[in-house]
């Protein structure tokens, strides 16, 4: 299971403890920012395009990008 699916499968949980600041609040965000470039994937574009729009779209750089796929795809 990725980290991605894991916070999907458990959303509430993990809202629940972003408010509690138990979680980092960043998490939410990079589960957006993730979500997002998984829909441009889904569109049929490539996953570096995808990762430029969806840079584009939360005004961040590539890197940042590739750096938030890499731990969203990562197995926990």
């Amino acid at each position: 299971m990725t980290r991605f699916e894991y916070i999907n499968d458990n959303f509430e949980r993990v809202k629940n403890d972003v408010v509690n600041r138990i979680t980092p609040a960043c998490v939410i965000k990079h589960f957006a920012i993730y979500g997002r470039y998984e829909y441009y994937v889904k569109q049929g574009y490539n996953k570096t395009t995808a990762a430029l729009y969806a840079g584009d779209d939360y005004k961040l750089s590539d890197r940042t990008i590739f750096r938030i796929i890499n731990q969203m795809e990562k197995e926990i």
